[in-house]
């Protein structure tokens, strides 16, 4: 199974929305969406068509963040977790509810943090067909 994602995102994990702002404001000129979602308040901005950087209160942990966010267009997150398994990856946070979606996050064979994400206009990952 291959399937390319439909946008690549960079997830931050930050303790003051409005400093991280400012401070990519100023440096690269960057201007950011605001959201809440799920009880989580978040910033983002695109760089291009599909990539993009979304900044999420929370601790933030140099070493373990920011990791690439694969969003799915179309398969079920199941499939790509279980062929990622094959592949020698592993599972490290399970499948669960995120902003406008679900979200699972998994180590590639060499131990690097990959963030999966699937909308909610997709089926739900949650009912593993």
């Amino acid at each position: 199974m291959s399937q390319r994602p439909a946008e690549a995102c960079l997830v931050f994990h930050v303790l003051d929305l409005d400093r991280t702002e400012g401070f990519y404001h100023a440096l690269f000129g960057l201007t950011f969406e605001r959201h809440q979602a799920a009880n989580q308040n978040f910033i983002f901005t695109r760089l291009s068509a599909d990539f993009s950087m979304s900044f999420m209160l929370g601790e933030p942990c140099p070493g373990r963040h920011p990791f690439p966010t694969f969003t799915l267009s179309g398969k079920q997150m199941h499939a790509v977790i279980d062929e990622l398994e094959r592949q020698g990856g592993q599972l490290l946070d399970p499948v669960s509810p995120a902003p406008y979606g679900f979200g699972a996050v998994l180590a590639d064979p060499d131990g690097y943090r990959i963030g999966l994400y699937q909308p909610t206009a997709l089926p739900s990952p949650l009912a593993k067909s």
